[in-house]
């Protein structure tokens, strides 16, 4: 696990695990982890780089598997990237967290391979596979209520 914070500011919240291979790293701008989030079970990268630019991951999140967020995004409450994406300019809705049995009620999810840039995923919603805007649909589809 690597934390740097260089001219760049970095807030790390409570209660956040992160697994071996997480960056988080605040060159410039800032990066802003809120709390009880899960990072990098099979490693990713956070990151912002240029003056002005605003990561802001809230709070009951999981993010793993290769998982790339680079610059301005806002990672809402219960959000989840799964998957080998690179995530920019990009918003995932807040909701309940990650672990909340029901899925309608959980943040945005970006889950599978690919770049996902300018994309709005809101909550209850997952864009699965090949990340392109048109690919979004219900978390119910893949944990149907019981």
């Amino acid at each position: 696990m690597v934390l740097e914070a260089h001219s760049g500011t970095l807030v790390l919240g409570d209660e956040n695990c992160l697994y071996p291979q997480t960056f988080l790293f605040a060159e410039q701008g800032k990066l802003s982890v809120g709390h009880r989030n899960v990072f990098g079970e099979g490693g990713v990268t956070f990151k912002t780089s240029a003056a002005g630019e605003s990561l802001v991951v809230e709070d009951e999140g999981r993010y793993n598997q290769g998982a790339t967020v680079l610059g301005t995004n806002r990672l809402g409450t219960g959000s989840q990237v799964l998957g080998s994406i690179t995530v920019q300019r990009c918003e995932l809705g807040a909701g309940e967290s990650y672990r909340h049995p029901d899925p309608d009620r959980r943040g945005g999810v970006l889950k599978g391979v690919g770049a996902a840039c300018g994309l709005a995923v809101y909550r209850g919603e997952v864009m699965n596979g090949r990340i392109k805007q048109d690919s979004i649909e219900r978390q119910t589809v893949y944990h149907p209520k019981g």
